[in-house]
């Protein structure tokens, strides 16, 4: 009976292994998008959120902005009356919404708002956030597979360094905030297509992402493309060594970063009918809370401070109103430790472990300096949330 039952369990074991094998790369896309939705299942009914108890992640914003916003697209979608998209009297005494639409509706997530019952809601908000986070990890996973041959050697860390990115800090902190998770999911597509046209491969698939991107999320797609600038810098910083004189070290380097700055411009432009009426709503709804760029060598936080950061439960919930709270850099040991080998490995080219050296600072720069912080945030202080690019750092 023992052995039959041993027989039967190498059988399963065995099926399993070759079906691992004929389907490897799917294998690693399914954990790198289910691992970090599993482990957010296990947190969630440790604290009781929905669906396992009867706390809510409609919390700050989102139960006070976004959920109304999201009846409002199913209201007027299913009305038949779409031009609430462009005026609506439901905005305080009247006013224009293509701005307000552009921010916040147009994340294809959105359709669970539409196609759910408003008494549903609840069933909603938790898909959005929780099926996001598996996107995000598949995104990551894509990146790795593609262009750093995620599934040759240990390809366990496909899916480990995938959900390090999905569960970083900011992206677990900021779960009222789930509109910025799509540029979450932009950004390794970006950067895969970005270092693909660097080199040498086509613009067009680089353009179209950061075009959609921008179109998704346009406050954070700047934020991308302020990230796109510096990483082209850093990824081309080999071919600074490339060439038999200085001029064609030179030429070697900046021509490319052209080709990228050109065609990022493009990808930009693509989405200009979005541009005016999402800047005035940014410039009217989420600023305005300071006297704008002022240039200031004050520290704006204690720079020692954001070491806590990086460790777990480095949340502060007290001071991210009233600001300026600490940046979610938060990526866990493995990523952390990986960093800081990077600059010790010595296959990495010199020329790179200086360019990763320099973004890197600038982001310690932005992080401290409030002039170089605004520059990420459209020149204003965000009403809350602060450092809303502490994310890219976990990233790169």
């Amino acid at each position: 009976m023992e052995m039959r039952k041993k027989i039967q369990e190498q059988g399963w074991f065995q099926s399993l292994m070759a079906f691992y094998k004929g389907h490897r790369k799917a294998c690693v896309y399914a954990a790198s998008a289910f691992l970090p939705m599993m482990i957010m299942l296990v947190v969630w009914f440790f604290m009781g959120m929905y669906p396992f108890g009867n706390k809510s992640l409609m919390a700050v914003d989102f139960g006070q902005q976004y959920i109304s916003f999201y009846g409002f697209l199913k209201e007027s979608l299913l009305s038949g009356d779409w031009s609430g998209f462009l005026y609506s009297f439901t905005k305080s005494l009247g006013g224009e919404m293509t701005g307000v639409v552009a921010y916040y509706l147009l994340s294809p997530f959105n359709i669970f708002y539409i196609i759910m019952p408003l008494g549903h809601y609840s069933l909603a908000v938790f898909l959005t956030i929780w099926l996001r986070y598996g996107v995000i990890g598949l995104s990551f996973a894509h990146l790795l597979i593609r262009r750093y041959k995620g599934l040759s050697g240990k390809v366990w860390l496909v899916p480990v360094l995938a959900t390090a990115y999905a569960l970083s800090g900011m992206l677990v902190s900021y779960q009222m905030n789930p509109i910025f998770y799509d540029a979450m999911i932009m950004l390794p597509l970006v950067i895969l297509n970005l270092e693909e046209m660097l080199d040498g491969g086509r613009p067009y698939r680089y353009i179209l992402t950061l075009a959609l991107t921008v179109f998704l999320q346009f406050y954070m797609g700047y934020m991308i493309c302020l990230f796109v600038a510096l990483y082209a810098c850093y990824y081309m910083a080999p071919k600074l060594s490339e060439g038999k004189n200085k001029k064609e070290r030179l030429l070697n380097y900046f021509r490319p970063l052209f080709m990228a700055f050109f065609y990022s411009v493009l990808g930009f432009l693509a989405t200009t009918f979005l541009f005016a009426p999402v800047i005035v709503n940014l410039l009217n709804s989420k600023g305005q809370v300071d006297g704008g760029m002022t240039f200031s060598f004050a520290l704006q936080i204690n720079p020692l401070d954001i070491l806590s950061k990086l460790m777990i439960g480095g949340f502060d919930n007290n001071s991210w109103s009233a600001g300026p709270s600490l940046p979610n850099i938060y990526v866990g040991a493995l990523a952390l430790i990986g960093a800081i080998l990077y600059f010790l490995t010595k296959s990495v080219h010199r020329n790179r472990k200086i360019g990763a050296g320099i973004v890197l600072l600038l982001f310690f720069l932005s992080f401290i300096n409030e002039f170089v912080s605004k520059i990420w945030h459209m020149g204003q202080n965000p009403a809350g949330f602060f450092f809303r690019f502490s994310w890219i750092v976990s990233f790169f």
